[in-house]
């Protein structure tokens, strides 16, 4: 799931390098031997994407369309035979691999793609955003310290967490890279008696949506070592997303919290850190 505003990003780097900023995650790796291709990593996404020009490029066929819901709406993904993909590393056979020019407009022009849950569940993902550090790679057997996180569903696989907020809760949010600002359900702003603050216009891959910041920022927190003082963005899309997550979530937490730590999603494992 991604969340982007419509504000504007810094002009980004033209060579192929892992970048961890506020506003990007990036990350090469290469496709069946070819490459490397810079892509984006997003927790939020289900399958891995690349852009049409990639995939005539590496002469993929496409072999079927698909339906795929998210923030915004529902949108057609083209999709390629099976191909192989290396990342830090790892090597992962994928049945399938989406294809899609949305990705231009969601993450600019210097990436090719998209890196979602059918790679990222391989490994360790690391990001540490003060140290412009971006890393995947294998899981070892030494146990990692950190929160357990649940995959919300086949269908949507969301790292979710059990956080509180404003002291209540616990309440199921998603760590999504691919959003640049947390952000929560109506229904939470509700029970906590947020008022609405300046409107925005936010933007997902099925397309704008009018949200609103709250007033008052509000204290959030994910086990002992997460806790931070944010603004969230309030967007009415979780309900819509439902059905595919299970339960419906009560928010979203984005870049703007992670970038306050080194976080470390160890899928394997199912702990998240913040550290």
């Amino acid at each position: 799931m991604s969340l982007h505003s419509n504000q504007a990003h810094a002009a980004q780097k033209s060579h192929c390098a892992a970048t961890a900023t506020s506003w990007m995650l990036s990350l090469p790796i290469q496709i069946n031997g070819m490459g490397p291709y810079l892509v984006s990593v997003d927790t939020g996404a289900g399958v891995t994407v690349i852009l049409p020009d990639v995939a005539k490029e590496l002469g993929l066929e496409i072999i079927a369309t698909e339906e795929r819901r998210g923030v915004g709406g529902t949108i057609s993904i083209d999709m390629t035979e099976a191909c192989s993909v290396t990342a830090g590393g790892i090597d992962v056979r994928l049945d399938r691999m989406g294809v899609s020019s949305i990705l231009k407009r969601l993450g600019g022009q210097s990436l090719k793609g998209n890196l979602g849950y059918d790679v990222l569940h391989h490994g360790r993902l690391v990001v540490d955003f003060s140290g412009n550090r971006i890393a995947f790679e294998r899981t070892d057997s030494t146990p990692l310290l950190g929160t357990p996180f649940v995959i919300a569903s086949t269908k949507k696989p969301l790292v979710t967490v059990d956080a509180m907020v404003n002291g209540t809760g616990p309440h199921r949010f998603a760590v999504d890279s691919g959003a640049m600002g947390t952000c929560m359900a109506p229904r939470l702003a509700a029970r906590l008696g947020a008022a609405k603050g300046t409107p925005v216009q936010a933007a997902g891959v099925g397309g704008m949506m009018d949200a609103y910041f709250t007033a008052d920022p509000v204290s959030l927190s994910v086990g002992d070592n997460c806790l931070a003082d944010v603004s969230p963005v309030v967007l009415d899309v979780f309900d819509s997303l439902a059905p595919e997550t299970g339960l419906p979530l009560a928010g979203i937490i984005g870049r703007d919290i992670m970038a306050q730590y080194v976080v470390t999603i160890d899928y394997p494992q199912s702990i998240i850190r913040f550290g």
